[in-house]
């Protein structure tokens, strides 16, 4: 994700720490032995997507060209 994003890992460190303090996603672990972590959304978190699907739509309703994609994951 970091690569993704093209920042800092403490940058995404501290994005993604604001997140779970809203109650967006939540850390859970996966794996013991080294204790490694996940990110899963909350009910509340499930509940934006609606609002940045809207998001989404309007923008590459009015701001990209004919040929222009805006997925980027």
């Amino acid at each position: 994700m970091q690569r993704a994003l093209e920042i800092g890992r403490n940058i995404l460190t501290d994005r993604v720490g604001t997140l779970v303090g809203e109650g967006l996603p939540e850390r859970a672990p996966y794996q013991e032995r080294p204790t490694r972590y996940e990110y899963r959304l909350t009910a509340g978190g499930r509940d934006t997507f609606p609002v940045l699907l809207a998001m989404a739509t309007w923008r590459c309703a009015h701001t990209l060209g004919p040929h222009e994609s805006s997925v980027a994951y």
